[in-house]
Formats: structure tokens, sequence, C-alpha cells
């Protein structure tokens, strides 16, 4: 075969694929379209004209504090355009970066101002979540040939009304024997500059507190604009081992509805948490200092499980240390006793903390969202009444 005669069939062929493509209404383009690609919308600008009497626009601002602001506050600003120019301004809305809303004014859409008339463009936000800085705002596109896009803007900062920090549990370091322990929390506006913290309710536990207005470089911290450190002292006097001790801190702010200020005050439970090692030493494999926990483990019910946790008791009564009342336990069919070791002696003695699941008693589970507690009392001057947490699983 020539080249002349295949040159020939090549044309023919793409002669007869074009006009099968034009009978069956394909367009060429169409076979290379990507079908999960979005095809944004693009908002075209006001047309400029070429020649004769053009607008010009003048705006009255196009940034605006908005300060501290409030989750759920609706705060609006007008934006006033006034056309200076010669022939009708058109302003259209473009592209935002925030879900306001500017009055009446759709995005896309377009309003005509005539020459040494105005209109106001109302921005008005609501933020949901607070935010330490916001900028937000939309672009105006206009048809004045020197100024085609306007960028509004609105900045501040969106606060809580007020917050206790920590929010839920305050930790304390370790009380000892004859030592108080010393631990601090915060409550701040974010929006406020004043309010006051009206009592803190400590239900009668071994606890003192005391207020003190946060300085700048603190309010500065937490990003507020009022606020109080709160330092709380835990006496000695607290029960031995772990506690979580609950305060009702009441302020003088009311609570917000939609309707406006609601006749609540605001006021907030938090638990005060740490431990008190006291005079008495928990140890062994199955102890858990941190905690002061005693693991026992998961086990057949049907079997039960016993476990024997060495104590060690500092300058013990004369008369030896002993349980003043039968210990209260959760679950209650856990059985606690005190066995002494008799070989052990002088200013600090050991002994053992029993601990009995009888076989056959009920399935029960108290793992670390859950946990079982004992309660000793007994005749140590220092250490009347000792609560430990328990782990177990019967099943």
């Amino acid at each position: 075969m020539s080249l002349r005669v295949l040159a020939a069939a090549f044309v023919g062929l793409a002669i007869s694929i074009i006009g099968v493509v034009i009978v069956i209404g394909i367009e060429p383009a169409a076979v290379s379209k990507n079908p999960n690609k979005v095809n944004i919308p693009v908002i075209e600008p006001p047309v400029v004209a070429k020649s004769g009497p053009q607008p010009k626009v003048s705006v009255s601002e196009t940034e605006i504090e908005f300060g501290r602001m409030e989750v759920g506050e609706s705060r609006s600003h007008d934006f006033v355009f006034t056309n200076v120019g010669e022939a009708p301004l058109t302003i259209k809305m473009g592209d935002t970066t925030c879900q306001c809303t500017y009055g009446d004014l759709k995005k896309g859409e377009e309003r005509k101002i005539l020459p040494g008339q105005s209109q106001n463009v109302k921005l008005t936000w609501k933020p949901e979540v607070q935010t330490e800085h916001f900028s937000k705002g939309a672009n105006i596109l206009t048809d004045d040939p020197t100024q085609k896009s306007i960028g509004l803007k609105i900045v501040g900062i969106v606060g809580s009304r007020i917050a206790v920090i920590p929010d839920r549990e305050w930790p304390c370091p370790d009380v000892l024997d004859d030592k108080a322990a010393h631990c601090t929390g915060m409550l701040v506006s974010g929006v406020l500059k004043d309010f006051k913290v009206s009592s803190i309710e400590t239900h009668g536990a071994p606890i003192e507190f005391e207020l003190s207005p946060l300085d700048e470089s603190q309010l500065q911290s937490q990003h507020a604009s009022a606020g109080y450190q709160v330092r709380l002292t835990v006496k000695p006097e607290i029960q031995t081992g772990a506690f979580a001790i609950p305060i009702t801190i009441k302020t003088n702010v009311p609570e917000k509805s939609e309707s406006g200020d609601a006749e609540k005050l605001f006021e907030f439970n938090v638990l005060i948490s740490g431990v008190r090692r006291g005079p008495i030493r928990f140890a062994g494999p199955e102890w858990i200092e941190d905690k002061m926990a005693i693991r026992l483990g998961s086990f057949e019910a049907s079997e039960g499980k016993q476990l024997l946790v060495p104590m060690f008791i500092r300058n013990p009564p004369a008369d030896g240390f002993q349980l003043t009342k039968a210990p209260e336990t959760t679950p209650s069919e856990l059985k606690v006793e005190l066995v002494r070791d008799d070989k052990s002696e002088g200013k600090a003695q050991r002994y053992f903390l029993k601990l009995e699941y009888p076989a056959g008693a009920p399935r029960i589970e108290h793992r670390l969202q859950d946990p079982g507690k004992i309660r000793l009392f007994t005749n140590h001057p220092h250490a009347s009444e000792i609560e430990l947490i328990v782990y177990l699983a019967a099943f």
C-alpha cells in the first residue's frame, strides 16, 4: 500500500468520527469533563462604562471594631456607600467570609445609587463559638473604574460571659499530716468589665478561700476583661485518703436568654480533688499510690477473691492501732478486716488490710468510671477516717 493511499484512509476515518459526533450531538470537550468536579459559580462584577460620565464610590469606613462580643450576641453596623460621581453607581454583593447578613442585600444582588445619593449596607453578625480574635467580612463589587472591589471587615473578640478555670475540677497537692495544701482556680469574663463573686460555699468541708482580682498580665493571658483568682486552703483535718470535695461559687452575673437577662444568676460547682496521705502508708503490687486505690482485679464471682494489702502506721496509739467501727464498703458485699503483723514493733508498725469478696456473691463491676469505696474509722488521732478507692470486677 502506497503512502498516498494510507494517508487518504486516515483522513476518511477522521471525517467519519467527526460526522458521528455531530450526528449524535456529542461535544468533543464533554468527553474529557470530570464528573466529580464541583463548579463554583463566579460572581461577575458590574460592567464598567468605557466612556462618558463615570460613577465614583465613597464609603464611610471599611473596617469596624466590634470589640468584645458574647457567644450568641448579635451586633450590626451600617456601612454608608455614597455616589460622588456623575453617573449612577452599581454595587453588588460579592464573596463573604462569614455567615453574616447584609440587610436585605443578597449575594450577587445589584443596587443602583444615583449621583449625590447614599445607600446603607447593614452588616449583622451573631457568633456561635468563642474565639480569641475574629476578622469577618465581604467584598462589595462596583462599576467605579477606580474601585472595582471594596472589602468590608468587622474585627473583635468573642468571649464567654463568665467562666470558671479549670471548668470542673481543681487539683490540689498532697495534704500532709500537719500542713495545709493550697490550690487555685480562676473566674473570668470575656465581655464584662466588672462582676462580683457573691459567695463560695464549701458545704462544711475544712476548706478556706480568698479572692484577689486578676492583674493585667493574667487577664491578657486568659483573653479576659475581668476576673478573680480563687485561692483555696485545704486544712490537714481533711479525711485521710483521696478526696473530691464539691464547692459552689456564686456570682452576681445574670444568665442571658434569647429575650434578655434572666433572673437566675451564674453559679458554678467545682470539685476540689487531692490526697491526704496522713500517718498511714499502704504498699504492695495491688496498691495505686496516686489514686489511693486498691486493685482487686477481675475474677469469677462464684469463686470470690481475697487480698492482703500491707499498711504502715506511724506513731500508733499506745493501746495499738484499731478500727473503731465496722468499715463502710461499696459494694456492700466486700468484707474488710484489719490484721496486725505481730512481728512489727516500734514507731512504724505494719498491719494488713484484708479484703474479701465472698464466693457466690453477686456479679458486679467497679472500674475507673465507677470505682468502689472503702471507708475506715480508726483510733489514730491524725487519721480518724480513711477513704480508699477499690477497683474490682466479679463475673
